[in-house]
């Protein structure tokens, strides 16, 4: 899928609707500090569906500096949107791109991905969702109020890049607990929004708790759902 000097590593992986694979994988052929995302598609009977492609992939992103962590979501008409972790600022940020069903970058979006989260701190681990309209859902792991405060935050990007209105620059936080939020992961909403999911942990306890919640398109947390999130598994433990 990707052959070049150096190493690669694997991704992510999701069907193409069409039978069959798009795959994301990691080139560090530069050096590891120097990682960057390529996107390759692969049809249903081996074949490799960019021809001009065949030996790299589709570079996705090589901006300086490391990017790895790469998602990737149905982008609508038959394309894909990654998004990945990206440590060509003064700190790791969030960022996304969009690539059509020919491996082309999708009109509007800049080269080498749009910025999803460039806040102070830490932004890492990225998942993503399609919002049925040809964008995405993205959250995150958020450290920009330092690492004893993470949160999870999210952004909605549409299909041509910006940032939906009236979702604020760098996202919103999803819920207003206590302790540290990691691990998110995220799923289309039947009607609209996503759920996203993580883990909240509390260093003093040496606890963890499973919280939810539902965002809707507009950026509001779904209507019921508890400020903090709502607690999937709160076991002790």
């Amino acid at each position: 899928m990707i052959q070049q000097p150096g190493d690669q590593r694997m991704g992510d992986m999701i069907g193409d609707g069409r039978g069959g694979a798009f795959v994301a994988g990691i080139d560090s052929h530069l050096g590891e500090s120097e990682a960057d995302v390529y996107l390759q598609r692969v049809e249903s009977t081996g074949r490799i569906a960019w021809p001009a492609y065949s030996t790299a992939g589709v570079p996705i992103c090589t901006a300086p500096k490391k990017q790895f962590l790469v998602r990737l979501a149905p982008g609508g008409a038959g394309g894909v949107i990654a998004t990945w972790h990206d440590e060509r600022g003064a700190t790791p940020d969030i960022y996304a791109l969009r690539v059509s069903e020919d491996g082309a970058i999708a009109p509007s979006w800049p080269v080498d991905g749009a910025a999803i989260c460039t806040a102070a701190g830490t932004q890492t681990d990225p998942v993503i969702a399609q919002d049925g309209t040809g964008g995405a859902y993205i959250a995150w792991e958020d450290f920009r109020n330092g690492f004893a405060n993470g949160r999870i935050f999210a952004q909605r990007v549409l299909d041509d890049g910006a940032i939906a209105n009236p979702w604020p620059e760098n996202g919103i936080q999803l819920a207003n607990g206590t302790g540290i939020e990691f691990q998110p992961a995220i799923l289309p909403a039947l009607g609209g929004g996503a759920f996203v999911i993580w883990v909240r942990y509390w260093p003093a306890l040496g606890n963890s708790d499973l919280i939810a919640t539902r965002i809707m398109a507009s950026g509001a947390i779904a209507p019921g759902w508890p400020d903090s999130g709502l607690a999937i598994c709160s076991a002790p433990g």
